[in-house]
C-alpha cells in the first residue's frame, strides 16, 4: 500500500482558521506570556522572563495579523454591499420611470 505524503503549507493552514478564534487565543497566550514573565521577574529567573517576552511577542504579532485579516475581509464585505445597493437603487429607478 503506498503511502500518501501530506503536504501542509503554512497559508493553507492559516487560512483555515477562523479569525475570532486566532485572535482569542492569540490574546490569551499574549496575556498567560505576561503572567509568567511578571512571575519570572519576581523570583529572578531569567531563563523564563526571556521565553515569555519570546511568547508575549509572538502572540502579539499573530494577533495583530488576524486583526488586520479580519480589517480586510470586513472592508471588502462592506464594499459589496455598497455595490449591491447601487444596483438596487438604479433597478427601482429604472422602474420608476
Amino acid at each position: 500500500m503506498p503511502q500518501r505524503i501530506l503536504k501542509l503549507r503554512i497559508k493553507d493552514f492559516i487560512e483555515h482558521i477562523p479569525d475570532s478564534a486566532a485572535i482569542a487565543i492569540s490574546t490569551r497566550t499574549t496575556v498567560g506570556a505576561g503572567v509568567a514573565g511578571a512571575y519570572s521577574w519576581i523570583s529572578s529567573v531569567n531563563w523564563i522572563g526571556v521565553i515569555s517576552v519570546l511568547v508575549a511577542v509572538l502572540g502579539l504579532l499573530v494577533n495583530l495579523f488576524f486583526q488586520r485579516r479580519r480589517y480586510k475581509l470586513e472592508k471588502a464585505e462592506s464594499l459589496l454591499r455598497q455595490e449591491e445597493s447601487q444596483v438596487r437603487l438604479a433597478k427601482m429607478r429604472g422602474g420608476c420611470e
